[in-house]
């Protein structure tokens, strides 16, 4: 028999050459469950909550919208000495430069039923044209186009109205600005007069009538604001 001091460098060869051939020991794989932390959560074909895929919607948003939709959630409204509604109130001001706006009588608000924004005053229950407006006779009369200012690129915005004349009008969503031949022009002012000139070439959008549902032409005054 050998000794063991003969057989111990024998044993560690033989150890070496195993480890050799299976690449040594490796630490087991633990694949954690399906609801343990760090578990991938993302849903598998099979998941009936996953969302599908998103497609492209045609159109600009203000073209699909349609008269009657909207969520359950509450709003501020404006509404009249009788309590017929004007719209749901975008803004309290209006577009002047003045760095106060705020303070002033002007409201802007939204109208539902026909998705046509509009400004008006508080106390009195003034329509306000849009901006400078333009008309086709010399008396301001019917109402042609509203300046598109210094912007030669700019577009028209969507459901721009104002009320004349009794009527409901509305800028045309997305024009572009044309030189408008016209008789006469007004500004957006309340107490804004009738100017009468003839230009060919006025830079300005075109409007059109409001055909279908649109917001009241008459109101009372004084507004008030109404949460509902």
């Amino acid at each position: 028999m050998r000794p063991l001091s003969c057989l111990l460098p024998a044993l560690a060869l033989a150890a070496l050459s195993t480890l050799s051939c299976t690449g040594g020991e490796r630490s087991p794989v633990t694949v954690p469950p399906a609801d343990a932390p760090g578990a991938d959560e993302r849903a598998g074909p099979e998941d009936s909550t996953a969302l599908p895929e998103a497609t492209p919607a045609d159109g600009h948003p203000a073209d699909r919208w349609q008269p009657g939709t909207g969520g359950t959630g509450g709003g501020l409204f404006v509404v009249d000495a009788q309590g017929t509604d004007l719209g749901l109130l975008i803004r309290r001001g209006s577009d002047d430069s003045v760095a106060g706006r705020t303070i002033y009588d002007t409201v802007t608000v939204f109208h539902p039923g026909s998705g046509l924004f509009f400004d008006i005053t508080m106390t009195d229950a003034t329509p306000l044209l849009p901006g400078t407006t333009f008309f086709t006779s010399s008396d301001c009369a019917t109402p042609v186009g509203v300046s598109a200012g210094g912007c030669a690129t700019c577009l028209a915005g969507h459901g721009i109205g104002f009320l004349h004349g009794g009527a409901w009008w509305r800028v045309v969503a997305g024009a572009a600005r044309e030189a408008i031949a016209n008789g006469s022009a007004r500004g957006p002012t309340a107490d804004a007069a009738c100017v009468p000139h003839s230009s060919s070439n006025s830079p300005a959008f075109p409007v059109e009538p409001v055909s279908g549902p649109h917001p009241p032409t008459a109101f009372v005054p004084p507004l008030r604001f109404a949460y509902r």
